[in-house]
């Protein structure tokens, strides 16, 4: 029986019944209906779980579904809101950008887009652009992208290549811009789209600042920054040009000009370096206004060329010759237009030039040998008394090359004891009595033998060696006197003469602080020594001199105007200068005797001497008869070879 039946049954105290067979055939049936009705709720039980657990497997299914769907549609939002973001960014990015950009056909040039800049770049409006389209920066892109451009399979539409994309650039073109050319920067993509046509996105950057910075910094590597005229690389490379092209038989003939500046230095050093520039402007100026000179700096342009090779030293090519002689035409023009004066500063200023000339008849190997010689020239120039044109030759090389070897050996003389000093006696002619020597220096090479002072002596000058010789000369001078006082009280020389060189006065109180250590340090009393100085050294600065000569003055040596005569002011120098002695130059005792001229130009002089107080003595005797004529006119001293020849030191002083 079924439980539940069961216990229905014992509820109801039905228990006596079931011993009845029909109440229990009867239990029997309802216990089996029991157990069907049972199953069946089981099965349906089962029923329900599985569609209960089928449903919710579904309803997670499309809960998932939904959250996916959520979060695709905020991924396509803000996709959505990037792409709209991006789009502005380009926009902003095409429309402001610094650069102009610009999108067009193949081959054609056809604008399709363009922004705001690239209207500014074309000087154009946007309506005139898109008429005018970019034909010429569609040949640049072509001609960037060359062979690959626009290859004829793509064109007919062709698989292969279509969609592809090529990069060109950067490079640099001139594009119309306006009236005008525009140096721009161009690069960009060409994109070749699979229906066969092509078009070209465009990025031009201005860089017409930068190429004029560059052009100014190429003419200014080639060009002197003061004066504008061409620099030594630009004359170098232009006469090089020139030298080839008479070579290759395309010109005929060219010179080159070497000018240095006479006086430039006292310039600077009166006036101040500011006025020595402006100096130097003022040259160039007469230069360019004298030759007919191209300002063109390329290497193969013809014409003349001005160079300004540093400091006062300038160089002229001159390509148009007709003959050699044309060139000293023009030295000589030159010359005629250099020589007046300048005015810097409200200062009258002299400079005239000295000119070497080298022509292209000339052998030559190069340009520096070309330059080399029209230097040499230039220093003869200047030697042979400057204001000049000198013509280069061959002899000069030999002059140089004897030139440096003395100089060079100069530098071991002093140290070697190759030099010594030789003593002329200076007599007075009133009673034949002593009364100086001149010291004088003497130079004995090893393989020249004698070099004479006259050579030797303007190159101690030059390169400044004097310096050192001259404290040599005063120092062993002033030592050999102090000897002969030592040994012979009497019988000395009461004073030793020495020259003076520019470069020693040019030092100024410096050098009269060396003369008093030398008297100091060899016990020579001051007034026992005489410095001579010439007319020309003193004129080179009058105000300086002035100074240096008065206190050379209150040390208490002795002084003597040497040469005088020779200038162009000597009775102006003689006045207000403290010389004790004025030594009247040799030339005006040549063809005394023969010249009465000569001979009242020399009694003029004398007088003048003596009247100011001064001592005059007579340089260059050399006979009886112009001693003679010495005395009658008054003359107090002399010397010269006929009164006594410079002698070398010896136990007593030189003797007339």
């Amino acid at each position: 029986m079924h439980p539940l039946l069961a216990r229905q049954v014992r509820k109801a105290g039905l228990g006596t019944l079931l011993e009845r067979p029909e109440v229990s055939a009867f239990l029997e049936r309802v216990s089996d209906a029991y157990g069907a009705a049972d199953e069946d709720r089981r099965l349906l039980e089962h029923s329900l779980n599985l569609a209960s657990d089928e449903l919710f497997q579904r309803n997670r299914s499309l809960e998932a579904e939904l959250a996916q769907r959520i979060e695709l549609r905020q991924k396509l939002d803000a996709s959505a809101l990037e792409v709209e973001a991006n789009e502005r960014r380009y926009h902003a990015l095409f429309e402001l950008s610094p650069v102009g950009i610009v999108a067009f056909t193949l081959p054609d040039g056809h604008v399709l887009q363009s922004n705001d800049m690239l209207l500014r770049l074309a000087s154009l409006s946007r309506e005139q652009l898109q008429e005018q389209g970019c034909p010429e920066l569609a040949q640049a892109v072509m001609a960037e992208l060359g062979d690959d451009a626009l290859p004829a399979a793509e064109v007919a539409g062709a698989a292969p290549g279509a969609g592809r994309i090529q990069q060109f650039g950067p490079c640099e073109r001139q594009v119309s811009a306006g009236a005008g050319r525009l140096h721009v920067m161009i690069s960009g993509i060409c994109v070749h789209q699979a229906d066969g046509r092509s078009m070209a996105w465009v990025i031009l950057q201005d860089i017409s600042e930068r190429k004029a910075t560059e052009h100014r910094l190429a003419e200014a590597a080639r060009s002197d920054r003061l004066t504008g005229l061409a620099n030594r690389a630009s004359f170098m490379e232009r006469l090089e040009r020139a030298i080839a092209r008479i070579a290759e038989g395309q010109q005929q003939r060219y010179a080159v000009m070497f000018l240095d500046f006479d006086r430039f230095k006292l310039v600077n050093d009166t006036l101040g370096h500011q006025a020595g520039d402006e100096l130097l402007v003022a040259i160039a100026g007469r230069l360019r206004s004298e030759l007919r000179a191209s300002d063109a700096l390329a290497p193969d342009s013809l014409g003349n060329v001005i160079s300004r090779f540093g400091g006062d030293e300038f160089l002229v090519l001159i390509n148009d010759l007709r003959s050699d002689n044309d060139a000293l035409r023009i030295a000589d023009r030159l010359l005629a237009a250099l020589t007046p004066a300048y005015t810097i500063r409200g200062s009258e200023v002299h400079s005239t030039a000295s000119i070497g000339l080298v022509t292209s008849g000339s052998p030559v190997i190069d340009a520096e040998e070309v330059v080399r010689n029209a230097d040499l020239a230039m220093y003869e120039a200047k030697r042979a008394g400057r204001a000049r044109v000198v013509r280069f030759n061959e002899s000069m090389h030999e002059r140089v090359t004897r030139h440096v070897m003395i100089e060079n050996s100069l530098r071991r003389a002093l140290a070697d004891g190759q030099l010594r000093l030789v003593y002329q006696p200076i007599i007075e002619l009133a009673t034949q009595r002593l009364v100086s020597v001149e010291a004088l220096m003497r130079w004995h090479h090893p393989d020249l033998g004698e070099v004479p002072p006259s050579e030797f002596i303007p190159i101690a000058e030059e390169s400044r060696l004097i310096l050192q010789l001259g404290l040599w000369l005063q120092r062993t001078a002033c030592e050999q006197l102090r000897r002969w006082q030592q040994a012979d009280p009497e019988g000395a020389p009461p004073t030793v003469s020495i020259n003076v060189s520019q470069a020693e006065m040019a030092h100024g109180l410096q050098f009269v602080e060396q003369v008093d250590t030398v008297l100091r340090e060899t016990g020579l009393p001051p007034h026992c020594l005489q410095l001579e100085v010439t007319e020309r050294e003193v004129s080179r600065d009058l105000k300086g001199s002035l100074v240096l000569l008065n206190a050379l003055h209150t040390l208490g040596v002795k002084l003597a105007m040497d040469d005088f005569g020779t200038g162009t002011s000597a009775l102006g120098f003689l006045r207000g200068y403290p010389f004790d002695t004025v030594k009247i130059d040799r030339s005006f005792l040549h063809d005394l005797v023969n010249s009465a001229d000569g001979l009242a130009v020399l009694h003029a002089a004398v007088n003048l001497v003596e009247n100011l107080g001064m001592a005059s003595v007579a340089e260059g005797v050399e006979s009886a008869s112009q001693l003679a004529v010495l005395q009658s006119l008054g003359c107090r001293y002399a010397q010269g070879f006929f009164l006594g020849r410079p002698q070398p030191p010896g136990e007593s002083a030189p003797h007339a």
